[in-house]
């Protein structure tokens, strides 16, 4: 099931996170100053979340013209 991920789930990303990319405890302040400014898709197996995608909204300029998108990541 693909759904959109909520505060409550912050801890289980958190988990996921420190799990795939062996990084400390900094990600927890990633997700508690930053998920308010993101969206996280995230796969659930059996109320497991077993995968993510995190996305932002971002733009760039061009040549005076503004275009509209969004960063993806892990």
């Amino acid at each position: 099931m693909i759904i959109l991920a909520n505060e409550q789930d912050i801890p289980a990303l958190v988990g996921l996170w420190e799990e795939a990319f062996d990084e400390d405890e900094l990600v927890r302040d990633f997700y508690d100053k930053a998920f308010m400014e993101m969206s996280v898709l995230i796969v659930k197996n059996e109320q497991r979340i077993v995968s993510m995608l995190h996305y932002m909204p971002c733009r760039y300029e061009e040549g005076g013209v503004v275009h509209k998108g969004v960063y993806l990541y892990a």
